[in-house]
């Protein structure tokens, strides 16, 4: 396995606004074509292709690629905070089959390090995890819609195997019912 240079990237803030400038979110496909939602926009073709070709990228992958989903995108954050010996976690939201990414700060706050999911893009820091997923539930409550109410889970899960199809990947991160740390109901499409 390569190990990734974070040249230039020493702190959160800096491997946030690499991402935000050169990480688009999309994915590649297993014939190596890049394909973002905003170009295909077509969630219909959007999905098959996704369905049919996306594989879980390792992080070295997603910088060379340059498009990726929020789960390849938590895999090159991971990695990150791991070289740089930061206290962290991953989890997964059954809402829109979503991962994101916690870490400890220096002062001992939990941050939500978000960069895929709009509403809540950026660094917020929480005194407590549990005022960071107050805060998380309280967004996803206000962007949902109205149309159903279906059960919201929060797992905390660890590494994902790389190269792994859609399907497969969301079976693994489903697998860490075990994990929950968060339920409540949402309204949405």
């Amino acid at each position: 396995m390569i190990k990734m240079n974070y040249i230039n990237m020493n702190k959160p803030e800096d491997l946030y606004l690499y991402m935000k400038k050169y990480i688009k979110y999309g994915f590649t496909s297993l014939d190596n074509k890049c394909y973002s939602r905003k170009e295909l926009n077509d969630d219909k073709l959007y999905d098959k292709i996704l369905l049919e070709s996306y594989f879980l990228q390792r992080p070295e992958q997603l910088v060379d690629n340059k498009y990726g989903l929020c789960t390849d995108q938590v895999e090159l954050e991971r990695d990150f905070f791991k070289q740089q010996g930061y206290e962290f976690k991953t989890f997964y939201s059954t809402y829109h089959n979503h991962t994101f990414l916690v870490y400890k700060n220096e002062e001992g706050k939990y941050v939500l390090f978000e960069r895929t999911y709009k509403p809540m893009n950026g660094l917020k820091s929480f005194n407590s995890l549990d005022k960071l997923f107050d805060y998380y539930k309280a967004i996803q409550q206000v962007v949902c819609s109205d149309d159903k109410v279906e059960k919201v889970k929060i797992m905390e899960y660890s590494n994902l195997e790389y190269g792994t199809s859609f399907n497969e990947m969301i079976r693994q991160l489903k697998s860490n019912e075990k994990n929950k740390v968060l339920e409540y109901k949402c309204r949405y499409k």
